[in-house]
């Protein structure tokens, strides 16, 4: 979790991590967001990590992402 909304210190560092460490995964931010918070409307553009923004969401900038370790 940041409190950026920029790609480079967000989903630029996730998606670099991911290659490099082959034995994690994301999970499905969408699901999570409906199975935690036991709401339908989800306010986000992808289930790969959620972004706040002040213009998408009314809060200030955040960047949340949970990756899951596999073995």
């Amino acid at each position: 979790m940041t409190c950026s909304v920029f790609a480079e210190e967000n989903e630029q560092q996730i998606e670099a991590f991911l290659q490099q460490k082959t034995n994690f995964q994301l999970i499905n931010h969408q699901k999570l967001w409906k199975d935690t918070l036991d709401l339908e409307f989800y306010p986000f553009d992808t289930s790969k990590w959620l972004k706040f923004s002040p213009i998408t969401t009314q809060t200030d900038g955040f960047f949340f992402c949970c990756l899951k370790k596999i073995s």
